[in-house]
């Protein structure tokens, strides 16, 4: 997976299709320069500093996800509602 790649993919999962002013905010980085990497007009080294800042978001949509499956959770840890994939959530 190219850098470029690892771009597109993570945005898309964090703000969908149409993700780059979005994830350019969560960057702090110019929503233009976020396209002209997308569109091969500025280059992205598997160096740069904003893959690890990618890397950062991914986890922490994950803390979030984490949290948010707490909150179905009752103090006994019974489910509150009962999902489809119920035995797939309890695993993570």
């Amino acid at each position: 997976m190219t850098p470029v790649d690892l771009l597109i993919a993570t945005g898309e999962m964090l703000h969908g299709k149409h993700f780059t002013n979005k994830l350019a905010d969560d960057l702090g980085i110019d929503d233009t320069t976020v396209r002209y990497w997308i569109n091969g007009k500025r280059p992205l080294a598997p160096e740069h500093p904003i893959i690890d800042r990618l890397a950062d978001l991914v986890d922490l949509k994950i803390a979030d996800l984490i949290n948010l499956k707490q909150k179905f959770l009752n103090p006994d840890g019974e489910d509150v509602i009962t999902f489809r994939s119920n035995k797939n959530l309890r695993q993570l």
